[in-house]
């Protein structure tokens, strides 16, 4: 288990040195890899090395809602401003997954016994390598691969539906992963999460409303606002290039209590918790029950003069506790079945080659099968790493064919589901194969 709070200073395509050697740890000696997205910011394909590595679960950061003690509360979950945004320079998705990475307290180097609070994708990291320790815990057999999709599989899902450049596969849920390893079920709950879609034109208002009981009172209102539009160069050098980037359009935010006054503002590039200025950041606790509203408008100014634009809000309020549905309880089934027979000197042999695979089509290992031939008799094999194994019998030369049916199989990954077993080159149904004298 390798996990990575460090990053360079510059985006990378993952060809550079250090991310060569996060997949080389994955690839040829089975590491487990966690490594932080970065903190270059807002702007699109800001992932830094070694986190730009093909094989590195790479980790962004956003601000947990859920913290009780005060230096550590961040009134989230939004997504922190200064994490690094995909695509990688070669254009792949990237982060994989978000965790919290804002006020994270920490023991503090060169002390026994004092802690002190800091912010970053480098604080983000240890959460998901703590996770992926337990999923490496419950499933010793596992890969990256196999962890990459377990978290992926039970983050909840921000920004637009699937994985994306912002937030990955969603935010982390600890409670839900390690459930889904163990053969359960069961999610974290997590405030109320929309995302909405929307414009404002040119020197005009944009409102969106959402409605709070007393009961949600005390759970943050969080929102994210991703502007959609290009960095423009706003100190240009001439021959040397651009020195500093804005984005444009250059939208600001406000949120408005029930009474109408207001209770926050982003006004980024310039105002705190900015980067770039592609992304406002609004959060507060509500003290009022009724309607609130988020106002965007554009920036009157130069180098913007009012010009208006499309973006998303990711916004979450309470109540708490209206996840999605748990994930599925991971099975195994077989994913082919080939005729592998050869003739013998007084016969022939009946040989059936059978791949377990679990329900992400990951091949699994260690796998127990059972099947029986027309007579009754049963035979088993377990699965080797590649998620094969053999099965035959001696048969004399009169015997043409004879066929062979697969009726259990037992593995730590998950319950066996017959009804997924296929067979990919038809000569089978995944279930049942007709083995043929060669």
């Amino acid at each position: 288990m390798i996990s990575l709070s460090l990053g360079s200073d510059v985006p990378s395509d993952g060809l550079d040195a250090l991310s060569q050697a996060v997949d080389a740890a994955v690839v040829t000696k089975g590491k487990i890899v966690v490594a932080a997205a970065g903190n270059g910011g807002d702007l699109p394909g800001t992932i830094t090395s070694p986190g730009s590595a093909v094989q590195a679960l790479t980790v962004g950061a956003t601000a947990d809602w859920s913290s009780t003690v005060p230096q550590y509360g961040a009134q989230g979950p939004f997504l922190a401003w200064f994490s690094s945004r995909g695509p990688t320079l070669d254009n792949r998705v990237k982060p994989d997954i978000v965790a919290p990475g804002v006020n994270i307290g920490a023991a503090l180097a060169g002390s026994a016994s004092d802690y002190v609070t800091e912010s970053g994708t480098s604080m983000a990291t240890p959460y998901v390598s703590g996770v992926a320790a337990l999923l490496r815990q419950k499933q010793p057999a596992w890969t990256q691969t196999n962890v990459r999709n377990d978290l992926a599989n039970t983050a909840l899902d921000m920004g637009p539906a699937g994985k994306d450049n912002e937030w990955g596969s969603g935010l982390l849920d600890g409670y839900a992963a390690v459930a889904a390893a163990a053969g359960g079920s069961g999610q974290t709950p997590f405030p109320a999460h929309q995302h909405i879609s929307a414009t404002v034109a040119d020197s005009s208002v944009s409102n969106t409303t959402f409605t709070l009981t007393a009961g949600d009172l005390g759970v943050p209102i969080a929102a994210t606002i991703t502007l959609n539009g290009a960095p423009i160069c706003t100190l240009d050098l001439g021959p040397l290039g651009c020195l500093l980037y804005e984005w444009s359009p250059d939208l600001d935010a406000q949120l408005f209590d029930p009474n109408g006054f207001l209770v926050t503002e982003s006004i980024c590039a310039a105002g705190n918790e900015c980067s770039a200025g592609r992304q406002e950041t609004l959060h507060a606790i509500p003290t009022l029950a009724g309607t609130y509203t988020i106002r965007v408008t554009p920036y009157a100014g130069d180098p913007n003069l009012g010009k208006g634009g499309s973006f998303s809000i990711d916004l979450f309020h309470g109540p708490v506790g209206t996840s999605p549905p748990p994930p599925p309880s991971p099975t195994v089934h077989i994913g082919d079945l080939d005729d592998t027979s050869a003739l013998l000197a007084a016969g022939w042999r009946a040989q059936v080659r059978i791949l377990v695979e679990d329900h992400d089509q990951t091949v699994v290992a260690g796998a127990v099968v059972t099947g029986k031939w027309p007579n009754g008799t049963t035979s088993t094999c377990t699965t080797n790493a590649s998620g094969l194994c053999r099965i035959g019998r001696k048969l004399a030369k009169s015997k043409l064919s004879i066929v062979f049916t697969v009726t259990k199989v037992v593995s730590a990954v998950g319950a066996y589901k017959p009804s997924d077993n296929h067979d990919p080159d038809g000569d089978s149904n995944g279930t049942k194969i007709t083995l043929i004298e060669p």
